[in-house]
């Protein structure tokens, strides 16, 4: 069995290997991007389409493309992300055909950030920022099941690999917990109580069934072992995630 891949460099045209006549072909129009393109990244929706990641360089932003048969076209706008990037890679998500970028991102101390396209925008998987340090050489895949991991270049530790997971209200809400919480009263109307345990809480967030964040809240000095959230929220089915001295827990809220 031959493969013959599609494969890109920057600044250089993509071409198509046929194997009719074993030359490479172009794929679209040579020279396609608007601008110098850098880290560009290659990958193929489960229906075979190709998309490329890259880093532009005005602005020097996120930008995703996907070949319509005939053209290259912009995956919602060009030059998403919030500021300046370096180091795309690119995956598509098997269980919805939606390409997933992560990039070092400079504007939050060089950490890794991780977008996804829902179909309409680009939107953060998580927070933006979210390693620990700064990163290199970032590279996106997902499990079977759909579940993101990004492995990078971490400078924190010297320049080693390290690998991360995003552990949504999909993931990891069956793992064992290091801290515990309550949620009162639940089902709620606009506001409730989180109690944790005698344990001081640094943050909480609220999820979407569709695994969008629809409300944060940072406690910098700690807000004690209950906090009282208000919210403007439509009725249904929420997961609230609770960060506190002990680590991470998450719970079930109903919203009438």
């Amino acid at each position: 069995m031959f493969l013959f891949p599609i494969v890109g460099f920057a600044q250089q045209p993509w071409y198509k290997y046929s194997p009719m006549d074993y030359t490479w072909k172009y794929v679209g129009n040579e020279g396609f991007s608007a601008g110098e393109a850098w880290w560009i990244c290659l990958a193929f929706s489960p229906s075979g389409q190709p998309y490329i990641a890259f880093c532009g360089t005005d602005p020097s932003k996120a930008t995703v493309m996907k070949f319509d048969g005939s053209n290259w076209e912009n995956v919602g706008n060009a030059g998403f992300s919030a500021g300046e990037t370096k180091y795309t890679s690119l995956a598509i998500n098997p269980t919805d055909s939606q390409p997933y970028v992560a990039y070092m991102e400079v504007a939050e101390s060089g950490s890794a950030t991780v977008m996804k396209f829902n179909g309409t925008k680009w939107m953060n998987v998580g927070n933006a920022g979210f390693s620990s340090g700064q990163v290199g050489s970032t590279s996106l895949a997902f499990s079977p099941s759909g579940q993101p991991y990004v492995a990078y270049q971490d400078w924190g530790y010297s320049g080693k690999a390290t690998v991360m997971k995003f552990d949504s209200v999909y993931y990891g809400i069956n793992d064992i917990q290091l801290s515990k919480f309550s949620l009162y009263p639940n089902p709620a109307k606009g506001k409730c109580e989180v109690r944790s345990a005698k344990c001081n809480i640094k943050n909480i967030e609220i999820f979407n069934l569709t695994g969008e964040k629809v409300y944060g809240a940072e406690f910098p000095a700690g807000g004690g072992d209950h906090v009282e959230i208000r919210f403007d929220l439509l009725a249904g089915g929420y997961f609230v995630k609770v960060m506190d001295e002990k680590g991470m827990s998450v719970q079930k809220l109903v919203v009438e």
